[in-house]
């Protein structure tokens, strides 16, 4: 199983159409989209003809819950904007929401950070912000996946004529 992660799009078109475009090329299985601004997460559905995962952001003005569990395959996957979970003050809250929630995974963005970790036994993932990176990075999404009990994860850059 493949799944596409994006985050922290902040309504930069140029980015949006990166990532779709990578996104398309790779033909996952799902898409998440983390946060800041899921309204981008529209225009992504509707030029890869696909749902994409949603949950909100701080810069996200909505009601849904700061959280979604995600079936993928045998795990389950934790996915958050980061924000709730002090994120950028370590990954410890994140990574105990998840174990309790029976997670396996958890994907988180809000830091603009591209890394993966483990913390308490949990897989973290932040895929990067796809147009404001930080820390020099440059800008990315991520793909998560899942062979059997191996899980993998991984970056791609985006081009967006910086």
């Amino acid at each position: 199983m493949l799944i596409a992660v994006v985050s922290d799009t902040h309504r930069r078109t140029t980015s949006i159409k990166q990532a779709i475009a990578i996104i398309g090329k790779a033909k996952p299985d799902k898409v998440i989209h983390l946060g800041d601004n899921m309204d981008d997460a529209d225009l992504m559905e509707a030029m890869l003809g696909m749902e994409v995962i949603t949950v909100p952001g701080n810069c996200d003005y909505s009601a849904e819950k700061d959280f979604k569990v995600i079936e993928a395959g045998h795990l389950k996957i934790f996915a958050t904007h980061g924000h709730a979970y002090g994120v950028k003050r370590g990954l410890h809250e994140l990574a105990k929401a998840a174990k309790d929630k029976g997670c396996h995974i958890a994907l988180y963005g809000h830091t603009h950070i591209a890394s993966e970790d483990s913390s308490d036994g949990i897989l973290t993932f932040n895929p990067g912000s796809a147009a404001e990176p930080r820390g020099g990075q440059k800008p990315t999404i991520g793909f998560v996946e899942i062979r059997g009990n191996k899980t993998g994860f991984r970056f791609a850059g985006i081009d967006a004529g910086r």
